[in-house]
């Protein structure tokens, strides 16, 4: 009797255990059905559903194993990806639990970016385009050919709040020119780039948003998908969260002094001698002193014809002639 033929067929691996070019392969097969490029002709539904269905096959493939060791060291680099919760930027808590990172990973893949040469960032939870993926993702897509971008002279608008940018993008596509414009026409027409003002604004800075938002607004028309690109390579935006995390963290500990301050004032306040107390205000008001009775004045006279004079004015000789006076009658 023949024994049945062991099954050749592999098992799966588990994720944790395969190679990382078994997951890159794994990785391209699905970003190649749920590229933005790809699903911009579907319907809505028909999007939603292949995404959801892209991101569950991602985490499947992607563990949490391999995001701590394989992609965790790109984080925070210059040649990798940023985040707001860089410690050497100034931010003290915690950093973005794995799963958080793993996720907005998936995020950037299924978008087209690079998990290097800061092509993505992590803010506020979420994955960021930044204008080196926009730009890099522009140039990649087939026909497109002498990208050039203009940029004019930043104003600032009435309230202050934002900065108005005029700027242009041009390009061309299978040999055929193409452009977005946005500029001041008039009052009425005014499509300028509006950039979020802050204080600690540079010209570089300014410059890197709106060229940011060139790129995505061409990438935008040229692929017909929804892409929406950061404000600027975000390093801003980082910097910006470090400095509030050490604002806080200062504000904290001005509490927690005032705080220490107040338990210790009743011991301090019982240790040191009473202070002098005023005395107690009168019910009633004093009675004014009576006045003091007037002297009466002494007058005497010249012997001399010159009248009388006043004592207490002139001594007791006469003003004119100096003869010592006599009592008057």
């Amino acid at each position: 009797m023949k024994m049945a033929k062991a099954s050749t067929a592999a098992a799966p691996k588990p994720a944790g255990t395969k190679h990382l070019s078994e997951v890159l392969d794994e990785i391209d097969s699905v970003v190649e059905t749920c590229a933005p490029e790809v699903m911009a002709g579907l319907r809505a539904i028909e999007r939603a559903a292949r995404l959801a269905d892209g991101m569950k096959r991602l985490r499947d493939i992607v563990s949490l194993q391999m995001v701590e060791r394989d992609i965790l060291p790109l984080m925070n680099t210059p040649l990798g990806f940023l985040t707001d919760r860089d410690p050497a930027r100034g931010y003290r808590g915690e950093a973005y639990p794995l799963a958080v990172v793993r996720d907005c990973l998936l995020d950037g893949i299924l978008q087209g970016l690079a998990w290097v040469q800061n092509e993505m960032n992590i803010i506020a939870g979420r994955c960021y385009m930044t204008k080196r993926g926009a730009a890099r993702k522009l140039r990649e897509v087939s026909g497109i050919t002498d990208i050039r971008v203009t940029l004019g002279v930043v104003a600032e608008s009435p309230g202050g709040r934002t900065w108005l940018a005029p700027g242009s993008i041009a390009w061309k596509c299978n040999g055929i020119a193409d452009e977005i414009v946005c500029r001041r026409r008039s009052d009425v027409d005014d499509d300028r780039l509006q950039i979020i003002r802050h204080n600690s604004d540079s010209p570089d800075t300014v410059r890197g948003k709106v060229e940011a938002k060139l790129y995505g607004l061409a990438l935008k028309r040229v692929t017909g998908s929804d892409i929406w690109v950061g404000e600027s390579d975000t390093e801003d935006a980082i910097d910006r969260a470090g400095a509030a995390a050490q604002k806080v963290a200062d504000k904290l500990a001005d509490e927690l002094a005032d705080e220490l301050a107040d338990e210790l004032a009743p011991e301090t306040q019982a240790d040191s001698p009473a202070a002098p107390q005023p005395a107690p205000a009168a019910d009633h008001e004093p009675e004014p002193a009576a006045p003091a009775e007037k002297t009466p004045e002494e007058f005497l006279k010249c012997p001399a014809g010159h009248g009388r004079f006043r004592v207490s004015e002139w001594g007791t000789n006469c003003p004119q002639c100096g003869t010592a006076g006599e009592r008057a009658d």
